[in-house]
């Protein structure tokens, strides 16, 4: 998983390897009932030395991450798997050479290959919208509204939608934001962005638009200047006029969160 998923992808490297970096790293378990510390036990330990990737001496964790940091093709995996995230269906697969050298010219630095990746994003003429996965719709839907969410309150609204950081479904991580627009999480992001508005303090200007019906304004501090979608703008209008003037704020509030505007950027 180390060599296939998170590092240089599985055609560049063998049977052979897989076995040698298994052997470098024998010793090292799992505590029982200590929060899943891990510990290292010399001897369970096998320390001969090894050929991994094309490395000699390869025999502990550290030759090993050493080996794998130092392979030719670690910077363009981890290049384009980044790239791909980021810029989403603009990702261009031709970039990722230029990434990749950023990436290893720099000592393997992330902020640097951010950084380009970025500037290429911004030098788009025109870009594909992007959808919001659940922690960056929570993130920004907290920042927006100034709403302090505690943190249990803010791993149960995680959990309904699927997403709880450092849990994901499978080894591979988590799905592409896309896979988020299905019901369940559409019902849960309903619900969520109620609990997100009721904790808005009352100093919140994104409150403060929504309770005076200054649509502009609100679609401008949710990241979206153009203004709502018609659509938006119609079923902001009918809550409006269909609920009570003192609960006439938060209500919107909720209702713009869960629109298509402030989801998909």
């Amino acid at each position: 998983e180390l060599l296939e998923l998170y590092s240089i992808g599985v055609e560049h490297y063998t049977e052979a390897d897989v076995v040698a970096a298994a052997s470098a790293l024998t010793g090292w378990q799992i505590q029982p009932g200590d929060g899943g510390t891990a510990v290292f036990s010399a001897r369970r330990h096998d320390d001969t030395h090894r050929t991994l990737l094309g490395a000699s001496g390869v025999h502990d964790v550290d030759t090993v991450l050493d080996a794998v940091l130092n392979h030719q093709a670690l910077p363009g995996f981890i290049a384009g798997k980044l790239a791909a995230s980021i810029l989403g269906n603009d990702f261009d697969e031709n970039q990722v050479p230029e990434f990749a050298h950023v990436f290893a010219n720099h000592n393997l630095d992330l902020a640097p290959l951010i950084s380009a990746i970025a500037e290429a994003g911004l030098a788009l003429t025109s870009r594909s919208p992007l959808v919001r996965h659940p922690v960056s719709w929570l993130t920004n839907a907290e920042k927006t509204t100034g709403a302090r969410i505690d943190t249990r309150a803010r791993a149960h609204i995680l959990h309904s939608m699927g997403m709880v950081p450092g849990r994901p479904p499978h080894v591979g991580g988590f799905p592409p934001p896309e896979n988020y627009l299905n019901a369940s999480s559409t019902a849960a992001r309903f619900t969520s962005a109620g609990l997100v508005a009721n904790q808005a303090p009352e100093d919140s200007l994104a409150l403060a638009a929504a309770s005076t019906g200054d649509w502009q304004t609100l679609a401008s501090l949710l990241g979206r200047p153009q203004g709502f979608s018609a659509a938006s703008l119609s079923a902001l209008d009918g809550l409006k006029d269909a609920t009570p003037s003192g609960q006439q704020g938060r209500n919107c509030l909720a209702l713009s969160l869960s629109t298509p505007d402030f989801l998909v950027i």
